[in-house]
């Protein structure tokens, strides 16, 4: 197994997960490139699939289906994936200034962002009964919400739903949205829509226009052509006319992103990146574009998702070509197109060449496409990259290791190591100088791959020390001494990503009312940040030694950071759970120390790499047992049950556990975590305390008996 990265020589930089952008991550899934580094930008960390959005609404297909999960994606590919916003394109530099004030800058840019709602012009804001088509989640999230407001109106009255655009978006919403409404009462619901042509699907020709409307005709949907849509703060207005509606949806047309002409890129007179035969810029080499954002200059192109998904490839091989310094490929579009639109029951149009014509096999046809599409980013990438895993682990005789706080030596190594070199531990922080001092060092390499998340993470992590070991004095801020290590690549690439850790680092530090006060650089196989932290405190001194018969257990984050982290390794890991885990790695302790010490804390440190059950036998006293129901272990959601951390076995034969076959509940005691929550043993009398200031924080209490001091499950 490849134990450290290659040297970087060289990176690109993908801006928004459309449909080509997903291509050219699996491109780099299929045939990686050594020596290249990939980073995708995207703000959310699932991306819906249009194709398959209508047959949502209808009910064919249930929400999850409707995402490709990118954390899935980018770790089947190896591509680094940072959920943030871009704000800002410098594309001579190739540079890209995300909303956190982040800059991230490559050998080459990827713009993927796909296409803005073409907007009504309203003299004022948006109002509430009007839907954008675009975005899709926002778009999603709102549907749910209205048809749920529709049944209730169509229980009273007939309850109307107008949709503007004539395109192929707005034919299927029509009969996405009646499809959805009618199959409860319908003879309460009028769906109709509007388009400024003749007929509906004018880019297709007049057949294919002519048997939507005998389609419509037949699902009582009503047409309005050659009508001019506007909309006033009180109701739409066709042809000036006013039109009743319950909701309108907007579906007529796209809009370029307007960063995209503010950029300086070449744009045509509506914004979208006017951009060669090979899909680069024309004004600036090495940024590339592609999807519903194109201006293609050899041929004008309709704004179709078959078209996006298809530059991909070319778009992948052109980055690559680019980087390296070699001639680039030229994209040729499909002369003939067919396009299949479900109708919401089960029945699909089919147009091709001019003809067009409904059948239901189209659907099943249709259905077997979309479907497939989602599985090519999903199922089948993660089964590649466990092939590859596989193959790794054959060729090097070991198994996967872990990253972040999974990365550390095993306990009972580390012990032998610390006592022979004389080292006294001392807890969570040394205590040192008039005993009002404290001090702990930390160091990790990356969760994630995103270095501002990196850079973060590893401050939070590192002041846990000091705010488990006391209570630091007013007005009196901890100091930092930073270490960042960053993999080896030319110099542009390492100085690029060290902006980008100390951006995070920088943030953290902010947060938590710390100063960076020194620090220092270096290169090495991959990523890592150490943290020095100091603190002028009053260490904590448990008010007694000896505890009681019965005390409550604290926890304040979920278990469960290691197992996922191998997971996203996979190709596994789900945006849910990623999502939660990075805000539980990003939250600070403080808060949670400073509640347990006010509750009188018998006992007090937090999880981290050795797990749960370790962390917490190096707090007990002698002649305690510790009684874990593991069932309430606060856990993160969908997590795979069947992956565990490099560091698990040892955790588990380090707590005397010679047993693996635990339940996946039992097992989290033993997970490794990075950033983990605070671990309290609070006195009974005050356990409601706890409770209470514990609540929004994810905390449970356990029961807690003494007589031996061992961790038992049950």
């Amino acid at each position: 197994m490849k134990t450290y990265a290659p040297l970087i020589e060289h990176d690109i930089l993908l801006i928004g997960a459309g449909h080509a952008q997903l291509s050219v991550i699996r491109r780099l899934a299929m045939r990686p490139v050594d020596g290249l580094r990939a980073v995708l930008v995207n703000d959310g960390r699932r991306t819906p699939y249009s194709g398959m959005l209508p047959g949502c609404i209808a009910g064919h297909y249930q929400e999850n289906e409707l995402y490709i999960d990118l954390d899935q994606l980018c770790g089947a590919a190896d591509v680094e994936f940072i959920e943030g916003q871009a704000v800002q394109i410098d594309p001579v530099h190739k540079e890209v200034t995300l909303a956190s004030g982040t800059v991230l800058s490559a050998d080459a840019l990827s713009l993927n962002p796909g296409g803005a709602p073409l907007s009504p012009f309203l003299k004022t804001k948006q109002p509430p009964w009007l839907l954008m088509a675009k975005p899709i989640a926002p778009f999603w999230q709102s549907w749910l919400g209205w048809q749920q407001r529709l049944a209730a109106i169509g229980r009273s009255r007939v309850a109307r739903v107008l949709v503007v655009g004539g395109g192929a978006a707005g034919v299927e919403l029509a009969f996405a949205v009646n499809a959805a409404l009618r199959g409860g009462n319908p003879e309460r619901v009028q769906v109709t829509l509007a388009s400024n042509s003749k007929l509906p699907l004018p880019d297709l020709g007049p057949g294919a226009g002519s048997a939507v409307l005998r389609e419509f005709e037949k699902l009582s949907i009503g047409f309005q052509g050659e009508s001019t849509a506007t909309l006033t703060a009180d109701a739409p207005h066709l042809n000036g006319v006013a039109f009743k509606a319950d909701l309108v949806i907007w579906a007529a047309g796209v809009a370029a992103a307007p960063w995209l002409a503010e950029s300086g890129l070449a744009c045509d007179a509506r914004g979208f990146a006017s951009v060669d035969g090979c899909l680069q810029s024309i004004s600036h080499p090495g940024v590339f574009v592609a999807g519903d954002a194109v201006d293609f200059r050899p041929k004008k192109l309709p704004k179709a998702g078959i078209y996006s998904v298809r530059m991909g490839p070319i778009i992948a091989e052109n980055l690559i070509r680019y980087a390296q310094g070699k001639p680039l490929k030229p994209y040729v579009p499909q002369a003939k197109t067919l396009f299949l639109l479900g109708n919401g029951r089960g029945k699909a149009l089919a147009c091709y060449a001019g003809i067009s014509f409904w059948a239901n096999w189209f659907w099943r046809w249709k259905d077997r496409i979309d479907r497939k599409f989602i599985v090519r980013f999903g199922v089948e990438m993660q089964t590649l990259k466990q092939k590859k895993v596989w193959v790794e682990e054959r060729k090097s005789g070991q198994k996967m290791r872990c990253e972040a706080c999974a990365a550390k030596v095993e306990a009972g190594s580390l012990v032998a190591a610390l006592k022979n070199a004389s080292v006294v531990q001392s807890g969570d922080a040394a205590i040192f100088g008039d005993r009002q001092w404290l001090q702990s060092v930390d160091a990790m390499t990356s969760p994630l791959g995103d270095p501002y998340l990196h850079g973060f993470i590893a401050v939070i992590h590192a002041l846990s020390d000091l705010y488990v070991s006391g209570q630091l004095l007013e007005n009196q801020r901890p100091k930092l001494a930073i270490q960042v290590t960053v993999g080896r690549g030319r110099p542009a690439i390492e100085a690029n990503r060290l902006l980008a850790i100390m951006h995070g680092v920088k943030a953290a530090a902010a947060q938590e009312g710390a100063d960076i006060i020194t620090g220092h650089s270096a290169t090495g196989p991959v990523d890592q940040v150490s943290v020095t932290v100091t603190g002028r405190a009053l260490p904590y001194v448990p008010p007694q030694a000896e505890l009681p018969a019965e005390v409550g257990i604290f926890l304040s984050k979920p278990l469960g950071v290691g197992a996922l982290l191998v997971a996203r390794r996979l190709g596994a890991g789900r945006a849910l759970s990623i999502s939660a885990a990075i805000a539980s790695m990003k939250a600070s302790n403080r808060r949670a120390a400073e509640c347990a010490m006010a509750a009188g804390a018998l006992a007090l440190t937090d999880v981290t790499g050795f797990g749960l059950a370790n962390h917490l036998a190096t707090i007990l006293p002698p002649n305690s047992n510790a009684v874990l129901t593991s069932s309430l272990f606060p856990k993160l959601p969908e997590i795979d049950e069947k992956v565990r951390s490099s560091l698990f076995q040892s955790n588990l034969f380090n707590a005397g556990y010679q047993n693996e076959r635990l339940s996946f509940d039992q097992a989290l005691a033993f997970d490794p975590q990075t950033s983990g929550g605070v671990l309290a043993l609070v006195p009974m009398a005050n356990a409601e305390q706890v409770k209470r200031e514990f609540w929004q924080i994810g905390a449970l209490n356990w029961a807690l008996d003494t007589h031996q001091r061992r961790v038992i499950l049950t």
